[in-house]
């Protein structure tokens, strides 16, 4: 999306893409990490854990998006964390996608308590 934003408006700045950082255990590091306790903090580990999951599903030959989101969301939910959205879309306009292509990602909100956190992967 910002791509096509910076193409549209001719603007003069370049941007550069850059892998996300995660902690030790996989979790992506944020900010609202400060306010998980410490089983909190073992339960946010369930969104890497989703999208790893989902990515080595793709590797074996999976190409069903449905599929993919269910097994996702029945895998946090039975971590204890509650499902905001498990998504998977273009990474060029972020539509929904119903077979996995080389441009799919696979999009994750959830709520460990009170803390709601995001986190994305590219699946193939």
């Amino acid at each position: 999306i910002l791509t096509i934003m910076h193409r549209d408006l001719n603007l003069s700045t370049r941007i550069i893409g850059c892998p996300i950082i995660r902690e030790s255990d996989g979790l992506a590091k944020s900010s609202r990490n400060v306010y998980l306790n410490s089983a909190d903090r073992k339960t946010a580990v369930c969104l890497s854990q989703a999208l790893f999951k989902a990515r080595s599903a793709v590797a074996a030959g999976l190409r069903d998006a449905a599929a993919l989101i269910a097994t996702a969301k029945a895998d946090i939910t039975a971590s204890g964390a509650k499902v905001d959205y498990v998504e998977i879309v273009s990474a060029t306009d972020l539509s929904k996608a119903d077979i996995i292509d080389e441009q799919s990602r696979m999009l994750i909100a959830v709520y460990v308590g009170k803390t709601r956190l995001i986190d994305n992967l590219q699946l193939l």
